[in-house]
């Protein structure tokens, strides 16, 4: 799930550079600042835009499924209530899958594939454990491999992946002759009408460097 911690990342850190460094931000008095829970708002176009920006990205490994596979577009995002669905075009080369049967290795080689699917996927996220758990379900947009459309559906629907959401380099803020450190943590991550929510815990201090 390479994808999600791409986009993650790049939409945090705009978001609390951008949230930090906005006129009427408050001032740093003290050594080190704890700042009330913020929420960064992302409206799905701007997302859409972000996701963009990031593709194409080579999917993780799949069980039994050899090649390789990657996202090459999306299309159509929305958000409901921790819900996000769209539309994906995914493209593989030396694809095939390959298993045991009856202690005998089998394999089925579908080549080169380029696959369009409607994907919709609920989404968790646990604060204690840092991670953002997606459950997908995916299904055709448009006809497509017999063989393979059906195969990655069963691999991939009722599963589900969890994806860590790493801390942040501290974020470098001079101030007149001062120079402070932001370091950030994300408590929750939701999505609703339309709009991707992300709430982020800043601890602002004074760095020791000029």
């Amino acid at each position: 799930m390479k994808l999600f911690g791409k986009i993650g990342k790049s939409i945090i850190f705009l978001g609390v550079a951008c949230g930090l460094l906005m006129p009427g931000s408050p001032q740093v008095k003290a050594r080190e600042v704890v700042d009330p829970e913020a929420t960064l708002v992302v409206p799905a176009d701007v997302l859409q835009k972000i996701i963009r920006e990031v593709l194409p990205v080579e999917l993780e490994k799949i069980e039994n499924l050899a090649g390789r596979l990657w996202v090459r577009s999306i299309e159509k995002l929305f958000l409901g209530n921790n819900i996000v669905s769209f539309i994906a075009r995914v493209q593989g080369k030396d694809l095939s899958y390959v298993r045991k049967i009856a202690g005998y290795p089998a394999a089925v080689k579908f080549g080169e594939v380029d696959l369009a699917f409607n994907c919709s996927a609920s989404l968790s996220f646990d604060r204690k454990r840092r991670v953002l758990i997606f459950k997908p379900q995916i299904r055709p947009a448009e006809k497509g491999n017999e063989l393979l459309t059906p195969l990655l559906m069963a691999l991939v629907n009722e599963n589900e992946y969890p994806v860590e959401i790493e801390k942040l380099k501290p974020i470098e803020i001079r101030l007149g002759n001062s120079l402070m450190l932001a370091h950030t943590d994300v408590s929750n991550i939701t999505t609703s009408s339309n709009r991707l929510m992300i709430g982020i815990s800043p601890r602002i201090q004074r760095s020791e460097k000029k």
